[in-house]
């Protein structure tokens, strides 16, 4: 999947910092017993970040956004 839109992407991040960044996917839907994993990898290093969601732990952030914001 492709990002539609990528928020303060960094190229490169030194060492003991710390940087956020957002991106936004296109629409979609996730069955209930579908998760959604998102793997970001270092270029050209060896640290590699897997996050995985469940369908409701994605329904909670929604709902936690909607009343929050």
């Amino acid at each position: 999947m492709v990002p539609m839109y990528k928020h303060q992407g960094q190229s490169k991040i030194s060492g003991g910092s710390s940087k956020r960044f957002v991106y936004v996917l296109p629409k979609f839907v996730l069955g209930d017993d579908e998760e959604l994993e998102i793997d970001l990898k270092e270029l050209n290093g060896n640290r590699r970040i897997n996050l995985w969601y469940k369908n409701h732990q994605i329904k909670r952030l929604n709902a936690f956004w909607r009343k929050n914001i």
